[in-house]
């Protein structure tokens, strides 16, 4: 998952088994506390940590500890300012000891920061990064106190009400005649059918034209603006916002600022073919339309975007973060033009309040606007359209103008 945060197992680490235990969960790395480790025991975990490309946190309190820390060559090294054995906290402890760290080493700030002006001191003295638990759980807004903490104000926490574009996804292409029509007409996303035995499955050497095309087509002149939006946001300093798990994902994953991304339709099919299909046809995205465990996403190396229905156990896991990019909500099997029941959709949106959804089925150019403003207020957490059989003609080929007209229907919602 490109540019997810860090995940930390904050905890007392004793043994090996839990390092092994954290990585097998998805940590990136581990707190290791020098107070409560003999050097050893410490340098035993630092290196098995390492070994597993976990660059620990090392934690330290005093003078003493941070010598220890710096002699043990940690590149990250935390300053607890809560004593461990009175629990006073000291803010002051921090900047006290940084003048030990090497300077290729990060230094983070732990424990007592309760505002942005401790992280605006702590920045003005070189901190690199400081650890917030306790007043972010007692914040009444979570989002607009993180805002605040990276330097941001009301200006910032506002942008997050405005409207934004629908993405628009363009399934079963079968040409690189109509992907490339998809593309210029101004589509997000080419889905092509990689499902043996399905209608609109495409075979090899077509799916190979259609990804050159696509990889090779830019977008229309109408999106330059935002284009240019886009990447000077990727070559810039990252903005102070704080965003949600689905509102991350929906602005990293599911658009490029120069190109339509593509994705490979999957359902019931094994992992490893899968995998070998991402990389034979260099696919942006895998969309998994079966029965497919939820894990499969960490084994795919590009986003995932499953589809589910809005009843259903499966629609349990619609909103599990840290897995897929964003979930596609569908009527049935796809393709079949059953039409998406809104009240549905509405049951499904009412039970996450931070979830965003793609919505698929019997969407056209004629009922996208209907479908989509049905929803309320929920409309703002609808970030993209899917349209398959609303674009064929009555011979089933795609029909381009259907193509042209649904992109510009929904990126008008």
């Amino acid at each position: 998952m490109p540019n997810r945060p860090a995940v930390l197992r904050k905890e007392f680490v004793f043994e090996e088994y839990q390092i092994l235990e954290a990585r097998l969960a998805g940590a990136d790395t581990v707190l290791l506390i020098v107070k409560m480790l003999d050097q050893a025991s410490l340098t035993r975990l630092y290196e098995y940590s390492r070994s597993l490309g976990m660059e620990p946190l090392v934690e330290v309190q005093n003078v003493e500890e941070m010598e220890v820390a710096v002699k043990l060559g940690a590149k990250v090294i935390g300053v607890n300012n809560r004593n461990l054995t009175t629990f006073d906290v000291d803010m002051e402890t921090t900047t006290r000891l940084m003048k030990m760290v090497p300077q290729d080493t990060i230094l983070c700030a732990l424990s007592g920061i309760s505002g942005p002006q401790d992280v605006k001191a702590y920045r003005e003295n070189g901190v690199g990064a400081v650890l917030v638990g306790e007043a972010l759980m007692r914040a009444k807004d979570t989002a607009r106190f993180i805002t605040e903490l990276l330097g941001g104000g009301e200006e910032v926490v506002e942008t997050r009400k405005e409207k934004k574009k629908l993405l628009v996804k363009i399934c079963g292409t079968r040409s690189a005649k109509a992907a490339k029509y998809a593309v210029e007409a101004g589509a997000d996303m080419i889905g092509m059918i990689l499902v043996t035995g399905r209608k609109r499955c495409v075979s090899t050497s077509t799916a190979r034209e259609i990804s050159r095309v696509v990889h090779g087509t830019p977008k229309p002149s109408s999106s330059s603006s935002s284009s240019s939006s886009a990447a000077s946001a990727r070559t810039s300093q990252p903005p102070t916002k704080a965003t949600s798990y689905f509102e991350h994902t929906t602005a990293h994953h599911l658009q490029h600022p120069f190109r339509a991304l593509l994705v490979g339709i999957f359902q019931d099919q094994p992992l490893d073919y899968v995998l070998e299909q991402q990389r034979l046809l260099d696919l942006d995205l895998v969309q998994l339309h079966g029965s497919e465990p939820l894990e499969w996403a960490t084994l795919i190396p590009v986003p995932v975007i499953p589809s589910f229905q809005p009843s259903g156990s499966a629609s349990l896991e619609i909103g599990t973060r840290g897995y897929h990019s964003i979930p596609l909500l569908d009527s049935g099997a796809g393709g079949t033009g059953e039409k998406l029941a809104v009240e549905g959709v509405k049951e499904v949106l009412i039970r996450d309040e931070g979830l965003r959804i793609m919505l698929a089925g019997g969407l056209n150019a004629d009922n996208v606007s209907e479908v989509v403003s049905g929803l309320g207020e929920m409309r703002a957490r609808v970030v993209g359209v899917d349209v398959s059989s609303g674009v064929e003609g009555k011979d089933g080929e795609q029909d381009l103008e259907k193509i042209r007209a649904f992109v510009e229907t929904a990126k008008r919602l």
